[in-house]
């Protein structure tokens, strides 16, 4: 027979809260690190950024103004993919998983 909420121990509850308050928070960074990349790379591509890098000189023997917009546009590739890379299929971050499956009753 189960007791009434009222004679519940609130330990009971203490812990799962306090994981899903801690995934919580690992979750806000990781959105604010998605938002600052974003603006980051938004910043890269624009035209006042890039007319720096528009000069008839060459690098490796390719033109500047390419080594700029390639090299930028592989390195948020690159961050993205890193910054992804903690999530699983189901998309949840993978020590988010493994939390909730120890919390379950």
């Amino acid at each position: 027979m189960t007791r009434p909420a009222e004679d519940r121990d609130s330990t009971e509850f203490a812990a799962p809260t306090r994981a899903i308050e801690e995934l919580a928070l690992a979750g806000d960074r990781r959105v604010d690190l998605a938002w600052a990349l974003a603006a980051f790379g938004a910043f890269l591509f624009l035209p006042m950024t890039i007319v720096v890098f528009a000069t008839p000189t060459t690098l490796f023997g390719l033109p500047t103004l390419w080594v700029y917009l390639f090299g930028g546009w592989l390195f948020l590739i690159c961050a993205a993919a890193l910054l992804s890379s903690g999530r699983g299929g189901d998309g949840r971050l993978e020590r988010d998983a493994r939390v909730a499956d120890r919390s379950e009753p």
